[in-house]
């Protein structure tokens, strides 16, 4: 197989993923400030990674490039959820220099590298998940959009 182009483009989804932990910050800065509420805290978690997985998805449809094989959507997914890795090791090396969040993550290594695993995983089966996903729904748009022409 000959490849012209990348799976994905690493530097949009990081862009995307950031942007979006950004945005959830920013509202649930303003949620608990404004109406006493806090976003679930699993929402960090899955909506990084599933706004950027589908922006790439769908670009790659846009770009009128073929569907992703299983193997590539794999292969992806796994780039991207490096990705991750790499965002949260940066947000967490800077969320040590608080004494506080460094005395809870020093009181339970284990059970926090167990937990960092597990979101880890369910990173990289969201990321599989949306990026084909994106594709789809891109695809079906186009063609609604080039049939009513």
């Amino acid at each position: 197989m000959i490849q012209d182009a990348p799976l994905v483009n690493l530097k949009r989804y990081t862009l995307v993923y950031m942007g979006t932990i950004l945005g959830l910050v920013v509202l649930s800065f303003v949620l608990s400030l404004l109406a006493g509420i806090s976003l679930p805290a699993g929402l960090s978690t899955i909506l990084p990674a599933m706004a950027g997985a589908m922006n790439e998805g769908q670009k790659r449809a846009t770009a009128g490039r073929p569907p992703f094989e299983k193997s590539e959507a794999w292969a992806a997914a796994r780039s991207l959820t490096k990705v991750v890795i790499l965002v949260n090791a940066l947000i967490m090396v800077l969320a040590m220099i608080v004494p506080s969040v460094r005395a809870v993550f020093y009181s339970v290594p284990v059970m926090a590298a167990l937990i960092f695993m597990v979101l880890i995983g369910i990173t990289f089966l969201t990321n599989k998940f949306f990026l084909t996903y994106g594709f789809k729904n891109q695809k079906i748009a186009l063609d609604r959009k080039a049939s009513r022409k």
